[in-house]
């Protein structure tokens, strides 16, 4: 695993200034207040991108650790828009919804019809789908099928780019009932009771816009 620290100043597939550049434009759209920290975030995201494409055979991984509220996946959906024909990427997420949500916008944002989803609730055949320049598809649908055929190898192992949108272990950790809840909440109200803790009510913030 590789930090932003070590990111080599690769300009290629993608110009980082002119991915910021474009990336702005689709972020004041939403209303949102674009700040130089942001920017450089954005710039270090598309940096991040393009050294895993450089530097893909030697098995390297780099880390996108911008801030929750930065648009990491909507940077991800516009720097796959802007790849070139020529390359090609697999994103792995968590939901099959938000699979088939980040193929749709990447075509609607590249105007034309490169990404797909893939994954157990559609149809589509995984020739089909290796024939697609983006392919997306879910955590599970990608453990349980990876290097399991030499269809999935081809169609997934020999692309330019795979991009593991959050954790592999988020649905895991996010696998919480109402009931568990209701139990921790009543815990810490009775622990805030016979300690005679205060209860503090933090403010409610906003977070940045990601949709029209």
């Amino acid at each position: 695993m590789t930090s932003n620290n070590s990111l080599q100043d690769i300009k290629s597939p993608i110009d980082p200034d002119d991915f910021v550049i474009a990336f702005c434009m689709k972020f004041q759209k939403w209303g949102n207040t674009i700040t130089n920290e942001l920017k450089e975030t954005w710039k270090q995201n598309c940096l991040a991108m393009n050294n895993a494409i450089k530097f893909k055979s030697e098995a390297k991984k780099f880390v996108i650790s911008a801030p929750t509220g930065s648009a990491k996946t909507e940077n991800i959906i516009t720097y796959c828009a802007m790849l070139p024909n020529d390359i090609t990427a697999v994103i792995s997420t968590n939901l099959t919804q938000e699979a088939d949500r980040l193929a749709r916008d990447i075509n609607q944002e590249a105007n034309d019809m490169r990404a797909c989803s893939y994954h157990s609730k559609n149809q589509l055949k995984i020739e089909d789908a290796s024939k697609y320049q983006v392919m997306v598809t879910t955590h599970a649908f990608y453990e349980k099928h990876n290097l399991s055929s030499r269809k999935w190898v081809k169609a997934v192992g020999e692309r330019n780019l795979a991009i593991i949108d959050e954790a592999l272990t988020t649905i895991q950790e996010i696998s919480l009932t109402t009931n568990e809840v209701t139990i921790a909440l009543n815990f810490f109200e009775s622990l805030r009771r016979d300690r005679g803790f205060k209860k503090i009510e933090l403010p409610v913030t906003s977070p940045p816009k990601t949709r029209p």
